[in-house]
């Protein structure tokens, strides 16, 4: 399955492409005479005409590029605005739409409230940050029928911080094990919108699993932006893929 990767650089990018074979998966991705700004339209044409053979053939276009940084995303809105909303759009309309193909849209646990968690897909969607309602807002240009949309959260192999929140619960798991799961639904042609994760857990608690050093923080530790308490997401959808 020939596939087109946007944000081939970034963590989740970088994974796919080192496990794409074990799911029979060949992406191709941004370079060469013209590098992609999804952020810009007629930049995005500009690298659709000049890469139109390299791209030509491919079954899907994966989306991972996003702007990703929580806390920055309520003093950068504009940023996140181009480049999860617009950036969205233009890889929709100009890249998808070209070539006919659907979009897997990497999106996040943060769509949902947050509060009570064990979440399904069919839960209501309520972001409580600025950085969620981009990326629930990049959803809207995705078919919940033809398209895959995927909420899910991943983390670093290597726990860069010293310290993880003990009163925020999720789903999330390392980016070895969520790039595994994303790589599945991707090569077994899933559509519509799934959750993707592992058992529900605090974020300090998954940290202590690759590094036992790390020391317990409150979410509002960190200000300027407002976290959820609780994210963790029922992923029986999955899992009953998975068995089919």
């Amino acid at each position: 399955m020939k596939c087109f990767l946007t944000g081939s650089t970034g963590n989740l990018g970088k994974e796919l492409l080192k496990i794409a074979s074990d799911f029979g998966i060949e992406y191709c991705v941004s370079g060469g005479r013209s590098e992609l700004d999804i952020s810009d339209k007629k930049s995005t044409d500009v690298f659709v005409m000049w890469n139109y053979n390299k791209i030509f053939g491919v079954e899907k276009v994966v989306h991972c590029a996003a702007y990703t940084n929580v806390p920055g995303a309520e003093t950068h809105r504009q940023e996140a605005i181009d480049t999860n909303i617009i950036g969205t759009k233009n890889v929709v309309k100009q890249i998808c739409g070209k070539f006919k193909v659907p979009i897997v849209y990497i999106s996040t646990d943060y769509v949902y409230p947050g509060i009570d968690g064990y979440y399904d897909e069919n839960s209501s969607t309520d972001p409580i940050n600025f950085y969620a309602f981009t990326k629930l807002a990049g959803e809207a240009y995705a078919s919940s029928q033809k398209d895959l949309i995927i909420r899910t959260s991943f983390k670093p192999v290597v726990w860069k911080n010293q310290k993880a929140f003990f009163d925020i619960h999720t789903s999330a798991d390392y980016i070895d094990i969520i790039a595994k799961k994303i790589s599945y639904l991707i090569s077994h042609n899933a559509e519509g919108t799934y959750n993707v994760g592992t058992e529900r857990k605090s974020v300090l608690d998954l940290a202590l699993r690759r590094n036992p050093e790390i020391q317990p923080m409150p979410k509002n530790e960190v200000v300027g932006v407002q976290l959820p308490s609780d994210v963790s997401m029922n992923t029986k959808k999955f899992e009953d893929f998975l068995t089919k």
